[in-house]
């Protein structure tokens, strides 16, 4: 399994967990670092491990499988 590290998308910003977990759980894209973007649905179709960056890069949580 692949494991890539993302942040919000299209100028998004977090400040908490519950705000990311919100987001990824309704489908919104993120931007990989220095990639494309993907979202919930691509994660589940190649079985990605995913690190969301958030609070101006100072916090990481995993979601994704």
């Amino acid at each position: 399994m692949e494991s890539y590290t993302v942040r919000g998308a299209y100028g998004r910003t977090y400040t908490s967990k519950a705000a990311v977990l919100k987001d990824w759980k309704a489908g919104l894209d993120f931007k990989i670092v220095d990639g494309p973007y993907l979202n919930i649905a691509d994660a589940a179709a190649n079985l990605l491990f995913i690190t969301v960056r958030y609070a101006n890069d100072t916090k990481s949580m995993r979601v994704g499988y």
